[in-house]
């Protein structure tokens, strides 16, 4: 009978109200589903739901993180499309000064 309710109880977590599993990422969902099969062999119906539980907190952190490291690329990209515009206003303004700035330097050395 035990192995029964443990059955029963991963049915009913794999067939979840949609609305929880779209607010979930894929990492938490994957958390949910693997930590509650553990649980469930480890630890009967407690152990499910205490994996199921520590399953999700574990995808959650790595959802986030996974977050963090995709806005993290995407400023680091866009800093460095900065850089490579300021650098050729440089170039641009080196190039256009040059000519007034050894003129100025042949002035002041005649």
């Amino acid at each position: 009978m035990n192995h029964l309710t443990s059955i029963a109880a991963i049915t009913i977590l794999t067939f979840s109200t949609h609305a929880a599993c779209a607010a979930a990422s894929k990492e938490e969902n994957l958390g949910v589903g693997s930590g509650a099969l553990i649980g469930a062999v480890a630890g009967g119906p407690v152990g499910l739901i205490i994996g199921a539980a520590l399953g999700a907190k574990l995808g959650d952190t790595v959802n986030g993180r996974s977050e963090r490291i995709a806005s993290l690329q995407s400023s680091l990209t866009e800093s460095k499309r900065s850089v490579a515009m300021l650098e050729g206003g440089i170039d641009e303004l080196e190039r256009i000064a040059r000519p007034e700035l050894v003129s100025l330097m042949q002035a002041g050395i005649d």
